[in-house]
């Protein structure tokens, strides 16, 4: 699946890794504050990862933020979008496929990776013989070759 980095250009979001399981990305089971809380923490690393997000939808994340004022917050950031995206709001005009797709895929693009990082703190966490497997999955998820078992990282 193809997402758009900070510079436009397309990359692999999954990087040959299937997609995480689940519509929207969330642990099964969570209650809806604590979706909300997931959320915001993942719309943020998505900006922190690709800072052109801000601006076409700052808005949105600022809605999801549990913080006093963000609806006001959101409401004057909503000015600041971009005129097409105004005109889409303003005509009620559902979001293009295009643009829900490219969303979807950078929130599915976040989630793996927020789960890759959990099950990396957990094996760095866990009392290992082996550091290797800790660096295997560290350089996998950052696309480097893996350490043989046995060979010093």
């Amino acid at each position: 699946m193809l997402v758009a980095d900070a510079h436009g250009a397309l990359v692999d979001a999954f990087d040959g890794h299937d997609a995480p399981a689940g519509r929207d990305g969330f642990e099964a089971g969570l209650e809806p504050v604590a979706q909300r809380q997931e959320a915001a923490e993942i719309y943020t690393q998505m900006v922190q990862a690709n800072p052109a997000l801000f601006p076409i939808a700052g808005d949105l994340i600022m809605r999801s933020l549990d913080l006093p004022y963000a609806d006001k917050m959101a409401e004057r950031m909503k000015t600041l979008l971009p005129p097409a995206i105004q005109e889409m709001e303003a005509s009620k005009k559902p979001v293009p496929p295009e643009v829900q797709a490219a969303m979807q895929q950078a929130e599915q693009a976040m989630a793996m990776a927020q789960q890759g990082a959990d099950v990396a703190q957990k094996l760095a966490s866990s009392p290992l013989g082996d550091n290797n497997a800790l660096s295997n999955i560290i350089q996998r998820m950052q696309g480097a070759p893996a350490v043989a078992p046995g060979v010093p990282a």
